[in-house]
């Protein structure tokens, strides 16, 4: 192995021995200028914040809490994150897991090419880890890796589903959208696009959020239909009554219902900021989103 491939194979693959953490309590208000890049609920219904490069915060009992530790491998923030069976993997520049029970960082060395990790998602027992080297792919017992050389169109995955007829399609940056069949047969749709996040909301459809846009496919009949709105519109959740939600940078937010597009903002609503980082949605009840500067908590009703 090269000096350059130890140095990457060391910064992502860290030995963490079951080390306990601490959490920090932190003023009401000590996350009001502060970045927030990234949202997550875990299953105890505890929200954790990622701030940009300045720690990484939850809210417990409408206390908030950082998280402490003194070892350089914990990360300082998180751009995706999962929760399997009890344990919370984040990623970043990196890749930690988090014993969620026990708040214990677990032993972990992982063989992901990806310096920069953008989304771990998982299909049942699979995780994929998909990042700035393409995608390694976990089953539980062995690891498989896609890149340019066995299939991508791009080494620059953003994002990474699994669609319910079994088909596996990769978000890349500058290859468009790459599908892997059951069979093993890649297809290859919106060459042009940079995709930058996919979200599923029935057994056929999928959201695209784009640079430009976002783009609804039909995974079945592989048909694409494109919304262009002037800004990426991220896709982030789908409340039951079916309305989709998008956040954007520089725009706020908007909805679509499966008819009509509303896009609410800090000037016709009670939105604090028009630069919307992240997004979740809490009990059907509360909107969680991260602003460039803090966080705020709205009733669904009210967008």
């Amino acid at each position: 192995m090269t000096q350059i491939g130890f140095l990457i194979f060391a910064i992502i693959s860290f030995q963490l021995n079951g080390q306990e953490i601490q959490f920090e309590l932190q003023a009401v208000d000590s996350l009001d200028n502060k970045e927030i890049r990234g949202l997550f609920q875990d299953t105890q219904n505890q929200i954790w914040l990622s701030t940009k490069g300045k720690g990484i915060y939850k809210s417990k009992e409408g206390q908030i809490q950082k998280l402490k530790s003194n070892d350089q491998n914990v990360l300082n923030s998180f751009i995706c994150a999962l929760e399997v069976q009890g344990e919370i993997w984040f990623g970043a520049r990196g890749v930690m897991k988090l014993d969620n029970q026990n708040t214990q960082l677990l032993s972990e060395k992982l063989p992901v090419k990806s310096t920069v990790v953008f989304s771990i998602t998982n299909h049942g027992e699979q995780i994929y880890f998909s990042g700035n080297r393409g995608v390694a792919m976990y089953d539980g017992k062995t690891w498989n890796h896609y890149d340019q050389t066995n299939g991508l169109k791009h080494q620059v995955v953003h994002d990474t589903k699994v669609d319910a007829a079994g088909n596996t399609w990769f978000a890349t940056r500058k290859g468009g959208l790459n599908m892997l069949n059951k069979e093993g047969e890649w297809h290859y749709f919106l060459p042009t696009h940079n995709c930058r996040k996919l979200l599923l909301t029935s057994e056929k459809e999928m959201w695209i959020g784009t640079s430009t846009g976002t783009i609804l496919m039909d995974t079945s009949a592989r048909t694409s239909q494109e919304f262009s709105k002037g800004a990426a519109l991220i896709p982030q959740f789908q409340t039951k009554e079916g309305t989709v939600f998008f956040t954007t940078e520089g725009k706020g937010v908007f909805i679509y219902d499966g008819t009509a597009w509303k896009n609410y903002n800090a000037q016709n609503s009670p939105l604090k900021s028009n630069v919307v980082h992240s997004a979740i949605l809490v009990d059907e009840n509360e909107i969680w989103l991260g602003f460039d500067k803090g966080f705020q908590v709205l009733e669904k009703q009210k967008l």
